[in-house]
């Protein structure tokens, strides 16, 4: 209870009050909500940043419950108030701290009857200490009517097919055009997923990050102007309207190259088939093995065909090394030679047709 009592004691002094821990709705703190709504009134006046805390924070937006002393009734005020709302721990363990709750209003303040909400725990500190420095008339800045400020806009907010047509700086990232001094190399293409509108025109961004920026300060990226010279911009093309040499560059391109560098590679001359035909036929085995859309079950079968049919390749080469010069019947042959030749001489008639090499796969 003791949050509760430094509330009621806050209030009557008029000082600030952190309400992280009052249990307010989010419909009850913006009906005393202040006059700069959900942007951290010190993010403005001493960074000239608009700091929405409802798209950001800079902490994690958790409570942390104080221990037993701070529901006694003779808890000191202080120690209990500081131990939550003003002290923030971060990856530490701490005994004293019980319950984590989850709130938006983890960094929100009342005072003088409104509410106002801080970016994170070193900006309530400062609010606490000081709120009128932050506020009028004090405060140096007052935050922007409705028009002056920025919106982010969701995923399909404007159809792609009329991108970048609808946008202000013809699709081109603002924050990127300008932390180049508006040269040429800063203009990268937005992306038509991220977006913001601001002053009635819409901006695209390359990065979150980037739209990020602009939300903080929007005024620094608006009113740009294009140089004369701007890169071509990219156009969606779906494969199916491609011609025939795109098409395949762009579905077997891949697949393609590596089957011919293994081709290359190995060199392959199967038994009783011209080398030819070998080396359309090993094609035709690597591209099955190879094919990424082939369930990984089929891929191991090809896999082992390939396998097959480099062992079968391979025993001219290895008959030709162990081959005597002289006929030897074949009591006198070794055991190796006499495998290796029973396999060669196997091969002689078989059919060479699809049926054998690629359906039996």
């Amino acid at each position: 209870m003791a949050h509760v009592m430094e509330y009621n004691t806050n209030r009557k002094r008029n000082k600030p009050m952190s309400i992280s821990e009052m249990g307010l709705t989010m419909e009850q703190f913006e009906k005393k909500i202040g006059e700069f709504g959900c942007y951290c009134p010190v993010r403005l006046a001493e960074n000239d940043e608009l700091f929405d805390c409802r798209e950001e924070n800079t902490a994690p937006l958790v409570t942390r419950l104080p221990g037993a002393e701070g529901c006694l009734p003779k808890a000191r005020y202080n120690s209990a108030f500081c131990s939550t709302s003003l002290r923030y721990i971060v990856d530490t363990s701490d005994a004293d701290l019980h319950p984590h709750i989850p709130t938006d209003l983890r960094f929100a303040v009342e005072y003088n009857g409104k509410t106002y909400r801080t970016a994170g725990p070193e900006e309530l500190r400062k609010f606490m200490a000081n709120p009128e420095k932050y506020l009028p008339p004090q405060a140096l800045k007052a935050l922007p009517g409705v028009d002056g400020l920025p919106k982010r806009l969701p995923i399909g907010a404007i159809p792609h097919d009329s991108f970048p047509r609808q946008m202000a700086l013809r699709g081109f990232c603002p924050v990127c055009f300008q932390e180049t001094r508006q040269h040429y190399e800063g203009l990268h293409e937005g992306n038509a997923n991220i977006l913001a509108l601001y002053q009635g025109k819409i901006y695209a961004f390359c990065s979150e990050e980037c739209r990020t920026r602009f939300m903080h300060r929007p005024w620094l990226y608006a009113d740009l102007k294009l140089p004369n010279k701007l890169p071509p911009m990219k156009v969606s093309i779906s494969v199916d309207e491609l011609p025939l040499p795109g098409y395949l560059e762009q579905t077997v391109a891949y697949v393609l190259r590596n089957a011919l560098a293994m081709c290359s590679k190995f060199r392959p001359k199967y038994p009783f088939l011209t080398p030819e035909r070998s080396a359309l036929i090993y094609m035709a085995l690597q591209l099955k093995a190879l094919n990424p859309r082939t369930p990984d079950y089929l891929r191991f079968r090809a896999r082992s065909r390939v396998e097959r049919f480099e062992r079968a390749c391979q025993l001219i080469d290895q008959l030709t090394t162990i081959m005597p010069v002289d006929y030897l019947a074949e009591c006198q042959r070794s055991e190796t030679l006499s495998r290796q030749l029973h396999e060669f001489l196997s091969l002689q008639g078989q059919l060479d047709n699809e049926d054998r090499w690629v359906y039996s796969i």
